[in-house]
């Protein structure tokens, strides 16, 4: 094996201090990331108003991360409930932008006034809270109101959820600048119902589906609640006991893997007739 070391090698000190606004930074017991400890840091916030635009969010066609910034600097937005109070003509006053790709972002933030429970969970940034989780949430409790209010005890007895993921959902909830947030945004958005399990069951209920590779008639986020709405449990990785792996183009190790423990591959057609 061939040596690395030099031995002209320097220890790498973090900073304590964030780049950005000069906040402590510090990194909590368990964790790897460093975190600035400045809740309205300009990096912090930017990150949080990118999230809730992205495909597997609100997937708002058009705010992607440069025009995000661009909204942000020129203080047409301070945080994501502002995003539903933007003009189109005040869009149109920015270099780069015109009058009808500002009427094009507008019509896609209004196209986002009604979104799923499980969307709007994850859309939110909650630390330790990504997609399945959202999704096992937004089943668990049934509505936002709910999740809310739901205790710490009784979010760490959730099924994959546990003491680290309970806390930092229970926390966000209490945090009263949060709670302002979220109770902004429900004014400019209207959650829709869970769908009730497909009767009888669906024709994937109970089985695990990953999918991986860039399908063509869908985005993943879409395929993945067509799986769950035909009752599968959707997945990242794959093992033995996932039964579909759905395949689309370039889909890297996971296919690979499916093939040698023998888990059914399917494309992007066959997942389509199979959830109906």
């Amino acid at each position: 094996v061939r040596e690395l070391r030099t031995g002209k090698e320097r220890e790498f000190i973090f900073p304590r201090t964030c780049p950005v606004c000069g906040s402590l930074v510090e990194r909590k017991r368990g964790e790897a990331q460093w975190r600035c400890t400045n809740k309205k840091c300009y990096g912090s916030v930017l990150l949080n108003l990118r999230h809730f635009t992205s495909k597997a969010a609100l997937d708002i066609v058009g705010l992607g991360p440069k025009v995000i910034d661009a909204l942000y600097d020129a203080q047409l937005i301070h945080d994501q409930a502002d995003i539903f109070h933007l003009k189109a003509d005040d869009i149109a006053t920015l270099p780069r932008f015109g009058e009808l790709s500002a009427k094009n972002i507008i019509q896609a933030i209004n196209d986002k006034r009604r979104v799923a429970l499980p969307r709007f969970i994850y859309a939110l940034g909650i630390r330790h809270v990504g997609v399945e989780t959202a999704q096992t949430l937004a089943q668990e409790f049934g509505s936002l109101t709910k999740l809310r209010r739901a205790s710490q005890p009784a979010l760490i007895n959730i099924k994959d959820v546990g003491p680290i993921v309970g806390k930092s959902i229970h926390d966000y909830f209490q945090f009263k600048p949060n709670q302002e947030l979220v109770d902004r945004l429900l004014k400019e958005i209207r959650i829709g119902r869970m769908p009730n399990p497909p009767a009888g069951g669906g024709r994937l209920t109970g089985k695990s589906v990953v999918i991986t590779g860039t399908l063509v008639t869908m985005g993943r986020t879409e395929a993945q609640e067509k799986a769950r709405a035909a009752g599968a449990n959707v997945n990242d990785s794959v093992s033995k006991k996932t039964a579909y792996v759905v395949v689309g183009a370039n889909p890297g190790s996971k296919a690979d893997k499916a093939k040698k423990l023998g888990v059914t591959i399917l494309n992007e057609t066959e997942f389509t007739e199979l959830v109906g």
